[in-house]
């Protein structure tokens, strides 16, 4: 007889990283290490620059961002992080935070010590390949977002965003078809992309009027995946998923 899986619940802090075989006792043991759960607003600072990285946290529920904020107050989102990314690792990163954290969405954030952290990874070392092939993954993304911004035009990198996040909450759990819950703003998709609120809002509905995306009270339909695919020039493999 075969091991069971996990749920969706218990693979909350997993189910990001590539889909091989995790087992229900060693989901529940991750799941465990986490001994306080706390609520935050859309909108709210999760984590500041300069902060003292205090411990683990992770996200469980809800959409949060990595950003950098420029002295003329122009904001650059770096990261959009989804259930089951690391948001904070005390040990494994400076010791104080290089950048802000901001809940794009109402989120659930878990907390808990690195000590015990490294008990799970020390006792599974298959969960701790799991977690090092998910920040290699982050790494990815990162050199995908940079290529965005510095090659592609605006319709093809809004374009790319919208077929990664497709992509990931799909992964996830979080997508059904090509249907899916999207709480960025146009703000924040032109601080992801590097474009002025004007020129993200003139993008998109470039791509509405082309007849692949509609997007309406924060429910985006991929109406033509594979053009909107081949617009982009989007390769999922990066992402290391399959």
């Amino acid at each position: 007889m075969s091991s069971p899986t996990v749920t969706a619940r218990q693979s909350s802090l997993i189910r990001l990283c590539p889909p091989v075989p995790v087992l229900v006792g060693e989901a529940t043991e991750l799941e465990a290490f986490i001994r306080h759960e706390r609520l935050i607003a859309a909108g709210a600072e999760i984590a500041s620059e300069g902060d003292p990285d205090g411990h683990v946290a992770v996200l469980m529920e809800g959409m949060a961002g990595r950003y950098k904020m420029l002295r003329t107050g122009g904001r650059q989102i770096v990261a959009v992080c989804l259930p089951g990314d690391f948001l904070t690792l005390r040990g494994y990163l400076p010791a104080r935070m290089d950048h802000s954290i901001i809940a794009l969405s109402s989120c659930a954030i878990g907390t808990a010590g690195k000590g015990e952290l490294d008990r799970i990874f020390a006792d599974n070392p298959a969960l701790m390949r799991l977690f090092w092939r998910s920040s290699m993954a982050e790494a990815a993304i990162s050199r995908e977002w940079l290529v965005s911004v510095g090659r592609r035009n605006a319709l093809e990198r809004t374009a790319h965003l919208l077929c990664e996040l497709q992509y990931r909450l799909a992964a996830a759990g979080l997508c059904r078809g090509n249907w899916f819950q999207l709480p960025l703003t146009q703000t924040d998709i032109g601080d992801i992309v590097g474009l002025s609120a004007v020129h993200t809002n003139r993008t998109i509905q470039e791509l509405r009027s082309r007849g692949l995306v509609a997007w309406t009270h924060g429910t985006v339909h991929l109406r033509d995946l594979a053009a909107l695919r081949e617009l982009a020039g989007f390769d999922p493999g990066y992402l290391d998923l399959d």
